[in-house]
C-alpha cells in the first residue's frame, strides 16, 4: 500500500502535466512539488518515516486540485485578446518613489522596533551580535511590529509584482529600480526571516513569467528537461540554500559552535520533514479542532483583526522526525483540515485548482490583468510544502492591489512619438 501511494505522489506532475499540456499549470506545479518532496525524503532523510494513510491523502488532494483546474480551465470561457505593442508606457518615476518609500519605511521602522541603529550593522560581528538578540526576542517575547510595517510590506511586494510583470512585458529598469527589493531583503535578515526573502522572490519571477508570456504569445508547454530551465531550477535551489544557511548562521550568532555539516542537518527537515511530519500527524490526529474557521490557512487576517493570534512558527506542535530532529512543518494540507475539515479542504483545493485554471487559461489567451491572480495562486502551490502563502496578509494585499497599481503606473502615450515597449491600454 505505502509503494502505490507513494508512486501516485510522484507519478502525478507528469499526470497533471498531460493535462494541462504544461509545468506552470497550477495543479502540475502543486504535484511537482510534492513529488520532489517524497522523492527527495527518500532519497537524503530516508530515517523520516512517511505512510501510505498520509501520502494516499496527498495525493487525493492533487487529483481534486487537478479536476478543478480541468474544470476551469476548459467551463470558463475566455476569448482570445492579441496584446500589441501600441499605446501604452510606463510611469517608471512614480512606481520606483512607490518601490523607494515602501521599502525605506519598512527598515525604518525594523530598526526603531528592534532598537538597532545603523551603526550597530557596519560590522559583521555586530549584524550578528544583534541578529541572534532579535533571534532570541521573536521565538520567546515576540517582536510585536506594528500594523504600519505590514503596510509598508504590502506597497512594497505590490511593487515588485508590477516591476515583474513589467519586465515581463519587456520594459527595461535601471539597476536601481531593484533596490527596494534589496532593502526589503536586508531588514528581513536583519530580523533572521528566510520567508519574506524567498516569497517575494516568487512573486516577482511569476510575473515575469505571465508578463513574458503575454508579449511573446509562446504557450507551448516548458520542457522540463530544457537545459536553460534545470540551469534555473539549480541556480534557484543553490541560492535558496545559500540564503538559509546563511541565515541560520546568523541565529546562532557569532559564538555559535556549529558547523557547516549541523547547520544543514538542522535545515533539510524544511523540504524533507513536511511530508513525514503531515503523515505522523495525520496518524496521530483525533478530529478535534479548536482554532477559528479558516485560522491557518489566512492566520495574518485573523491576526490583524484580532480574532486569533499567529502562531510563531505555523504550528507550535512539533514531532520526532529522527534522533534529535524535531519539526513543525506539515504541508499546506494539515492546515486546511484543520481548518475546514477533510471534505472541506478538498472543496478548497478543488476551487483553488479551477481559479488557477481559469488564471492559466486567460494567460494562454493574452489576459494581461489575471497576472495577479496567476501569480497569487501559483505561490500558493509552490511553497505548499512549507505554509499557507495567504497565511501573510501582505501577500494578498499585493495581489489584490497588483493590477490596480498596474492600471494607475499604466498611461496612455498621447504624443506622436512612439515610446517602446507599450501595449495596448484595452488590453490591461
Amino acid at each position: 500500500m505505502y509503494e502505490i501511494s507513494w508512486l501516485v505522489v510522484s507519478a502525478m506532475p507528469f499526470i497533471s502535466a498531460l493535462v494541462e499540456r504544461s509545468w506552470l499549470g497550477p495543479a502540475t506545479l502543486l504535484a511537482a512539488v510534492m513529488s520532489a518532496s517524497v522523492i527527495g525524503t527518500t532519497l537524503f532523510a530516508p530515517e523520516y518515516s512517511m505512510t501510505a494513510d498520509g501520502l494516499m491523502i496527498v495525493s487525493v488532494f492533487l487529483i481534486t486540485t487537478l479536476l478543478g483546474s480541468t474544470v476551469g480551465y476548459f467551463a470558463v470561457p475566455i476569448s482570445p485578446r492579441a496584446t500589441k505593442i501600441t499605446n501604452f508606457e510606463l510611469r517608471r518615476g512614480q512606481l520606483y518613489i512607490l518601490g523607494y518609500v515602501s521599502a525605506v519605511a519598512g527598515l525604518l521602522i525594523t530598526l526603531q522596533t528592534t532598537g538597532t541603529s545603523f551603526v550597530q550593522l557596519l560590522s559583521p560581528s555586530g549584524l550578528m551580535s544583534i541578529a541572534q538578540q532579535i533571534t532570541q526576542e521573536r521565538y520567546t517575547a515576540g517582536l510585536g511590529l506594528p500594523m504600519t510595517y505590514n503596510v509598508a510590506n504590502s506597497l512594497l511586494l505590490t511593487y515588485a509584482i508590477v516591476l515583474g510583470v513589467t519586465l515581463g512585458l519587456g520594459f527595461k529598469h535601471a539597476w536601481w529600480a531593484y533596490v527596494p527589493i534589496l532593502i526589503f531583503w536586508f531588514g528581513n535578515i536583519i530580523i533572521t526571516t528566510r520567508a519574506p526573502i524567498i516569497f517575494s522572490a516568487s512573486i516577482v519571477a511569476f510575473a515575469f513569467i505571465y508578463g513574458k508570456a503575454i508579449v511573446n504569445n509562446k504557450f507551448a508547454p516548458i520542457k522540463l528537461w530544457n537545459a536553460r530551465v534545470l540551469l534555473t531550477l539549480i541556480l534557484g535551489g543553490a541560492g535558496v540554500l545559500g540564503l538559509f544557511y546563511f541565515v541560520q548562521t546568523l541565529r546562532f550568532g557569532e559564538s555559535g559552535a556549529r558547523d557547516a555539516a549541523e547547520v544543514l542537518q538542522h535545515l533539510r527537515k524544511w523540504p524533507f520533514g513536511s511530508l513525514p511530519s503531515f503523515s505522523m500527524w495525520w496518524e496521530g490526529w483525533s478530529g478535534r479542532v479548536e482554532t477559528p474557521f479558516g485560522y491557518y490557512t489566512f492566520t495574518g487576517i485573523l491576526d490583524n483583526l484580532g480574532i486569533a493570534e499567529r502562531v510563531k512558527g505555523g504550528f507550535d506542535e512539533y514531532v520526532a522526525l529522527a534522533a534529535g530532529e524535531r519539526g513543525n512543518v506539515y504541508t499546506i494540507f494539515r492546515g486546511l483540515i484543520m481548518d475546514f475539515g477533510f471534505t472541506g479542504a478538498g472543496v478548497f483545493c478543488f476551487l483553488l485548482g479551477a481559479l488557477g485554471g481559469v488564471a492559466y487559461k486567460g494567460m494562454r489567451r493574452g489576459r494581461l490583468m489575471m497576472f495577479s491572480l496567476y501569480t497569487a495562486i501559483i505561490c500558493f502551490m509552490l511553497w505548499s510544502f512549507v505554509i499557507s502563502f495567504f497565511s501573510f496578509t501582505s501577500h494578498i494585499a499585493c495581489f489584490v492591489l497588483g493590477p490596480l497599481a498596474l492600471k494607475y503606473f499604466a498611461k496612455r502615450h498621447v504624443s506622436s512619438q512612439r515610446v517602446a515597449p507599450k501595449l495596448n491600454v484595452a488590453t490591461i
